[in-house]
């Protein structure tokens, strides 16, 4: 019997429960608690907007605002991701409940492009019902947008979704090298039809000998099997194959900081001064953009969606958002300049 092989200290082994609380049926997970996170931090600083006199949105209008962005991210998020990602959901209709590939969340596919776009329909919406200035409305849910971004990619590090690429040799135990700290193991990539089983070859007699199998267990049973005992707790399955596991960058843990503290403080810095409407919400799309193609590139493309130009999905359309920021910037300072805007409140 080959000895135990010990489990590396220095990755992260991401084993990490989705959902937060089981009531019987019931599971509340916590992906949907990081949309409500996100949502109660973004009023919280509307309301202090609104006390430091930075903003004319009334106090009495909050509940309603909150449900029209509210529903505009997520009908935005979800519409984004069938268009951009997924067009064949389409198409896909069901005996299950919700029945139409479209309305079944719950299986996952989200997009942050699509929610920014709801939300710019939501804007629409709320200076038509309320008559609030359409360039201020923009400025103010580019403000508060980056705790909501944040907590949705902490979300995804939670789901185990949006893996990172994985990192150099050296930095791959299996390979003999060294992994970081911050690099992330998924005892996932066991059931993942492209994981080289050959690197558990040497394991095979312990596992299955330790999991009380037949030496002769297919690969593919044997993996998924192993999957399920880490999961379940098995710290000698896990010290086994930990080793063999692939190292990856933490792509949703990147994006939470590049999304979150770096955009915020771009944010803050935007409205610093006096200026006019709509510069703070062209500032986003510029720095939103950048930021989102350099914290691309330490992540894996969608699976099934082909690069274009050697860009993601989610690179191409983060290319339009600089552009569009640049575009609004010339028009709203050109308008500034002609005295055809109000000044932004300090």
């Amino acid at each position: 019997m080959n000895p135990p092989v010990a489990a590396t200290a220095d990755a992260f082994i991401h084993m990490l429960d989705p959902v937060a609380l089981s009531l019987g049926p019931l599971n509340l997970r916590w992906y949907p608690l990081t949309y409500i996170f996100g949502f109660i931090v973004a009023m919280l600083m509307v309301r202090w907007l609104i006390a430091s006199g930075r903003s004319p949105i009334t106090r009495d209008y909050l509940a309603d605002m909150t449900a029209y962005l509210f529903f505009g991210v997520a009908a935005g998020a979800r519409l984004g991701y069938v268009f951009f990602y997924r067009p064949e959901l389409l198409v896909a209709f069901d005996t299950e409940f919700p029945f139409w590939g479209v309305l079944a969340v719950h299986k996952g596919g989200m997009s942050s492009h699509g929610g920014m776009l709801g939300v710019i329909a939501a804007c629409f919406w709320m200076r038509r019902e309320k008559g609030l200035a359409l360039w201020h409305l923009f400025d103010v849910v580019a403000f508060i947008c980056p705790p909501g971004l944040a907590f949705g990619r902490l979300g995804n590090w939670v789901n185990g979704e949006l893996w990172g690429k994985a990192l150099p040799a050296t930095q791959q135990s299996f390979a003999g090298g060294d992994p970081p700290w911050w690099g992330v193991k998924y005892p996932a990539e066991l059931s993942h039809s492209g994981f080289p089983g050959e690197r558990l070859a040497h394991l095979r007699g312990d596992l299955t000998e330790h999991l009380f199998l037949p030496p002769q267990t297919p690969l593919p049973e044997l993996l998924e099997l192993v999957e399920r005992a880490i999961l379940g707790g098995d710290d000698r399955v896990l010290a086994m194959v930990s080793p063999a596991l692939t190292t990856y960058y933490p792509s949703p843990i990147i994006q939470a900081i590049t999304d979150g503290p770096l955009l915020m403080t771009a944010m803050v810095i935007a409205w610093w001064r006096p200026r006019t409407p709509g510069v703070v919400a062209a500032w986003f799309l510029v720095t939103y953009g950048v930021l989102r193609l350099a914290s691309e590139t330490w992540r894996q493309p969608d699976v099934g969606v082909a690069l274009f130009l050697g860009l993601s999905r989610g690179q191409l359309l983060s290319v339009l958002f600089p552009l569009a920021g640049v575009v609004a910037l010339i028009f709203l300072l050109r308008r500034g300049a002609n005295g055809e805007h109000d000044r932004q409140i300090a």
